[in-house]
């Protein structure tokens, strides 16, 4: 509708029958039926002296404070309607979702439900309890519009609204897995890294492939540099001995062996002594075959990928701690960049299912071709 006055009519209506029935309550927000919304009806509700509009994201409302009325559109909700009937939205997808939220700088995170889907079975109370014990876990405030709406008192110092409180990271940890590591190829590019994960504090773990590594002394002496750190801080796994056999292709437990031991050897060789603990296959192609020529020679860790259908074990041995994302993905010839806020996600995602770290894939192709940088990584 364009015409302000029946607009703004149909609003007040509303709002008066509200007042009536509920002893001279005073509703100061405002959500239109079907999300639909236009500067008319923002308008309107000026006029009203309304403090809150809540449509929706997908009805091209962004979180807007500066506003008046405060555009506070509902970004997720336990249910979608689709082909008639209501289809459940997980908990987890719901936290991830609130998450970008914050990520991208709204103040709260509007989640929209409806008695419907709850009546129909869809979603139930022990959804709601599951989505409650993630949001608090994961440092969420309950609030209403009005709370979300009130505007912090500036006439106190350093005093502020905090609708998100971030929790303690001891209880979600991220593994940065570099793979790759090589003689002379994109050495600066390499080198760029190590040194921005020492000098930031960013745990690094460095994938040699055996037969590429020894022969460059800025190289080796860079991953040395980094081996000088606490175990915490940096590690060196095998990234086996080439860059061309897929070992999960392979059904020779005395080849597999033979090559993760020749790269092994390799390794502890140039690093005068370093044992590797930990084993990435090329192309993260791995199979129980591998898994046992692992244990035999004693490895605590392969790290495959669940695109490969390894999923996280701890009870396994070796531990299976598979890449569940990635700095960029290789894709029709070419390196497409994972938005930091994505990758945030997928590790939380992670971590709702229960696995107990998040591993992040990446490589100095993707860097060197400048599809990731630096400051992608801060």
């Amino acid at each position: 509708l364009h015409d302000l006055s029946r607009v703004q009519s149909n609003i007040a209506q509303g709002h008066n029958k509200i007042c009536s029935e509920l002893d001279g309550y005073q509703p100061k927000s405002f959500v239109p039926h079907q999300n639909s919304w236009s500067e008319t009806v923002a308008t309107a509700l000026q006029n009203l002296n309304y403090d809150v509009i809540s449509a929706s994201v997908d009805e091209g409302m962004e979180f807007d404070s500066s506003q008046n009325p405060m555009r506070m559109p509902q970004q997720t909700a336990t249910a979608t309607y689709r082909d008639g009937g209501w289809i459940a939205v997980p908990p987890a997808d719901i936290l991830a979702s609130c998450q970008a939220t914050h990520i991208a700088g709204d103040e709260a995170c509007v989640i929209m439900a409806h008695p419907q889907e709850f009546e129909q079975g869809k979603v139930s109370l022990r959804d709601l309890a599951i989505l409650k014990r993630l949001l608090d876990e994961d440092g969420w405030t309950s609030r209403t519009f009005s709370k979300v709406a009130v505007k912090p008192d500036h006439s106190t110092p350093h005093q502020k609204q905090q609708h998100f409180i971030a929790k303690s990271v001891a209880t979600k940890q991220y593994v940065f897995r570099l793979d790759d590591v090589q003689d002379y190829w994109q050495r600066d590019t390499q080198i760029k890294i190590i040194d921005w994960c020492m000098k930031n504090g960013m745990a690094i773990s460095l994938g040699s492939i055996g037969i590429f590594f020894g022969k460059d002394a800025l190289i080796v002496n860079k991953v040395k540099d980094c081996l000088r750190l606490e175990p915490e801080l940096c590690e060196v796994f095998n990234h086996g001995l080439d860059a061309t056999i897929r070992l999960g292709d392979l059904h020779d437990l005395s080849r597999v062996q033979s090559n993760i031991a020749q790269g092994h050897n390799k390794i502890c060789s140039e690093l005068d002594g370093y044992q590797p603990k930990s084993f990435v296959p090329h192309q993260n192609s791995w199979s129980e075959t591998v898994a046992t020529a692992l244990q035999n020679l004693n490895y605590d860790v392969i790290s495959a990928s669940v695109d490969e259908g390894m999923e996280f074990d701890s009870s396994q041995n070796p531990m299976r701690m598979p890449q569940q994302t990635a700095t960029a993905t290789y894709r029709d010839g070419g390196w497409i960049a994972v938005p930091p806020a994505d990758i945030l996600a997928s590790c939380q995602a992670t971590h709702i299912a229960g696995d107990e770290a998040c591993v992040i894939m990446a490589h100095p192709q993707e860097f060197e071709q400048g599809k990731v940088s630096l400051r992608d990584l801060a």
